[in-house]
């Protein structure tokens, strides 16, 4: 049976390390849109969160997900209309208040820490001579900015 095809909750078996659990599941199914009303499903929400978890954690491309994943134009459909619809954003926040509460915290931080990053980059520019993209290299730099709180949980991130 194929990990797509419908499966009982209480049968299914993590196949990857990167699946989500039964506890992680049912702390953010919420945020999943419910089953539309017509055709229904062809792949379960869950088979499709594992897959896209599973690009992550393995960085390949969507391309490559095993064939026990819901085909790979599906999961990346679902993770960039999710991502535009800020679904990732709702559930980064709900974790992050979770976790805050769990610290005897506040869950919505009131102090945070700018870490900059800066790597060097090379100089994108057309006809450039070799000793001109050398010195581009080593004094051009791109800032890698992560927004923390006081307990280090990320807020956001960005690239300039």
């Amino acid at each position: 049976m194929k990990r797509c095809e419908a499966v009982h909750e209480e049968d299914r078996a993590m196949g990857y390390p990167s699946d989500v659990s039964d506890r992680e599941w049912a702390e953010i199914e919420r945020f999943f849109e419910p089953e539309p009303i017509g055709r229904p499903r062809k792949h379960p929400v869950r088979s499709l969160y594992d897959a896209i978890r599973y690009v992550e954690r393995s960085s390949c491309p969507w391309r490559m997900l095993p064939k026990d994943f819901p085909p790979w134009r599906a999961v990346s459909m679902t993770f960039w209309r999710l991502r535009n619809a800020g679904t990732w954003a709702a559930i980064h926040h709900h974790l992050r208040c979770q976790v805050r509460i769990k610290a005897g915290r506040d869950p919505d931080p009131t102090v945070a820490i700018i870490d900059s990053q800066s790597v060097k980059t090379v100089q994108k520019e057309g006809n450039i001579d070799w000793a001109k993209a050398l010195l581009a290299f080593f004094w051009k730099s791109s800032n890698d900015q992560t927004v923390l709180d006081s307990s280090s949980c990320p807020n956001a991130t960005s690239s300039k």
